[in-house]
Formats: C-alpha cells, sequence, structure tokens
C-alpha cells in the first residue's frame, strides 16, 4: 500500500512538473515517521480530553439528579409541615369559650398571634 502510494506520486509528478511541489510533500510526509508518531499522539490526546470531558459530564449529571432529588423530597416534607403547622393553629379554640379563630404567624423565629 504503501509502495502504491509511491508510485502513483511518481506518475502524478510525471505527468503534471508543477504538481513536483506535492509529490515532494507527500514524500517527505510520508516517508518520514516523526509525522506519524505526532498525528498519533495528537490523536490520542483528543480521545484522552473528549473522555475526560464525558466522564465529567456524567459526574455533574449524577450529582445534579441526586441535589433534584434531594430538594424535591425537601420541599415535599416542608409543605407537609407547614399544612400541619397551619391547621394546628387556625383551630377554633371552643375550649377558651371563644368561636374565633388565632392565626400564629412566624416571622424571623418569633410566633404573633393575631
Amino acid at each position: 500500500m504503501f509502495q502504491a502510494g509511491k508510485l502513483w506520486v511518481e506518475a502524478l509528478e510525471k505527468d503534471n512538473p508543477n504538481l513536483s511541489v506535492l509529490a515532494r510533500a507527500h514524500s517527505y510526509l510520508v516517508e518520514n515517521p516523526f509525522f506519524l508518531f505526532v498525528g498519533a499522539a495528537i490523536f490520542l490526546i483528543v480521545i484522552y480530553f473528549h473522555s475526560q470531558v464525558v466522564d465529567g459530564q456524567r459526574k455533574i449529571i449524577g450529582l445534579l439528579q441526586e441535589q433534584i432529588a434531594n430538594v424535591s423530597r425537601l420541599m415535599h416534607i416542608n409543605s407537609r409541615f407547614s399544612t400541619s403547622i397551619h391547621r394546628l393553629y387556625t383551630l377554633p379554640l371552643k375550649s377558651l369559650g371563644s368561636s374565633r379563630q388565632f392565626r400564629v404567624f412566624h416571622e424571623n423565629s418569633l410566633l404573633f398571634i393575631k
């Protein structure tokens, strides 16, 4: 295969002498192993960075899914707690002889009865 490429470049150079620069560049790039090693190294570096980015994205997605689950669980607990507290504080106080409902407002850790 290497020999076939070399024969093709020689035929191209014979047929069109204006492309002799292209033929010399081809022979220099293909026959010199330094460029093959550099090309392979660049290719491996790109694959490595791509795999690192993909792994990082997977970790971030997993952490975000866990955080969303925790927040939704806390919001559900908070809503259940607040509705229970609301029901508790808006009960009529019939035992005191009053039919009025008392509402308790929680503001900065202080309770106000209205």
